[in-house]
């Protein structure tokens, strides 16, 4: 018989052996429970990638056929959902005219987007000029611009362009522009829009937004409406699309009916925006791809100009097309 002492060693010593052996357990099935994860994640993300891309495919071919009028009762819409066997694609279009292009040369589409956040025309006249300095090749400051002289005094100092803008987030360096102004925020309770959400890098030549495809923080900038008519309005065109702006005049105020008239059209370009989201039943996972496409016509039909891939990064501003409204 082994003495007492040596008995309990041997069972202290098994004891551990079956800690340790339960802990090297419990660590492969957590690891194997979470190679388990990430394949049903990496799965899923693929199916809501593919999804989100044939989401963009069916929304050029339902212009394709409203374009050649294969279908007469087809009516192409600014919003549309595609469903599939695993999820569903909620995409939206845009037309080139449906924001206001940064490098516009027309002060009246200026002077209304500054109008919310400054409503003395002192200050929207500085920003204004502010704008249009940093754009030009001369050194002439304007009334109440500014030019290298301004910029170089600041801290750390820097050049104006002097040329056309290269992004959207450049207004930022412009005299009088502040991060409130860009982000936007609330004033009088009310959400308003900023200038990244008005602003575009494209088509510096469009004079009127397309009242079909606008986002909502256009509509709100530009009728000089609150955030609810703005829903209100897009509810409409996504039920039939507005002809002319006569149709659109209809659900707003005969206050808002002069900037309608001055600021929108009823637009049916060649080129648009097609910003799809592809959504996984019973599943949080979801996708955003954005094409930007010219329809040519022909056997080709359509030319890819440019392709956004947001990956895990699921943003939800650029194109006004809020999560909030995907869901339906």
């Amino acid at each position: 018989m082994y003495p007492s002492k040596h008995r309990a060693s041997i069972l202290v010593t098994v004891l551990w052996t079956i800690i340790v052996m339960s802990i090297i357990a419990l660590g492969m099935a957590y690891e194997s429970r979470s190679d388990v994860d990430r394949t049903i994640l990496m799965r899923d993300r693929a199916d809501a990638y593919w999804i989100a891309r044939s989401g963009v495919e069916y929304s050029k071919h339902a212009y394709a056929i409203s374009r050649q009028r294969l279908d007469e009762e087809y009516e192409q819409k600014g919003k549309m959902t595609f469903e599939f066997e695993r999820g569903y694609a909620v995409c939206v279009m845009e037309s080139e005219t449906s924001r206001m292009p940064i490098n516009s040369q027309n002060v009246d589409l200026w002077r209304q987007a500054f109008k919310i956040f400054a409503q003395d025309d002192q200050k929207i006249d500085e920003l204004v000029d502010a704008v249009f300095d940093w754009r030009d090749k001369d050194e002439e400051t304007r009334t109440n611009g500014a030019e290298a002289e301004y910029y170089q005094s600041l801290t750390p100092p820097y050049q104006p362009r002097n040329g056309t803008f290269m992004s959207v987030e450049e207004i930022l360096l412009v005299k009088g522009i502040t991060e409130d102004m860009y982000y936007g925020g609330f004033r009088d309770g009310q959400k308003r829009p900023g200038l990244k959400e008005l602003l575009s890098i494209d088509n510096p030549n469009m004079g009127r937004f397309d009242i079909n495809t606008c986002p909502k923080e256009i509509l709100i900038a530009f009728l000089e409406i609150t955030p609810e008519d703005a829903e209100s309005l897009i509810a409409a065109r996504e039920e039939k699309v507005f002809e002319n702006v006569n149709e659109a005049g209809e659900h707003i105020s005969i206050e808002a009916a002069e900037n309608l008239n001055k600021f929108f059209i009823a637009y049916r370009g060649n080129q648009f925006r097609v910003r799809s989201t592809g959504h996984l039943y019973n599943s949080p996972i979801k996708y955003t791809v954005e094409d930007d496409v010219r329809y040519v016509g022909g056997s080709q039909l359509f030319m890819t100009i440019a392709h956004k891939d947001f990956t895990l990064e699921h943003v939800d501003g650029t194109f006004s097309a809020d999560d909030e409204n995907e869901e339906e």
